[in-house]
């Protein structure tokens, strides 16, 4: 009999900025307890995954460079779980509407 597949689990968390590990460290340990949980339970999971607010959109020119520096040590953390970011829209607050 094949195993019942569970395509994601997600932590939706609402980060302060682009400091705030500690949010994605508990976010990791959360999802790490989940997939073991359900593995236990006979469920295949597929993949885990972390999704933020879209802070990066609020960051202002000057603080877009030290927040992707921070996204990246972010998303380093994300992949050495063997997880997946998701960190929303990263569009510029003066940006021009599309049309």
């Amino acid at each position: 009999m094949q195993s019942v597949r569970i395509r994601a689990i997600v932590a939706g968390i609402e980060l302060s900025g682009p400091a705030d590990l500690s949010s994605i460290r508990k976010a990791v340990a959360r999802l790490l307890r989940a997939r073991e949980q359900a593995e236990e339970a006979g469920y295949e999971v597929q993949e885990l995954r972390v999704a933020t607010n879209p802070w990066a959109a609020q960051l202002h020119l000057q603080s877009r460079h030290a927040g992707l520096g921070a996204l990246r040590d972010i998303d380093a953390m994300i992949v050495d779980a063997g997880m997946v970011l998701s960190i929303g829209p990263i569009v510029p607050p003066d940006a021009p509407p599309r049309s």
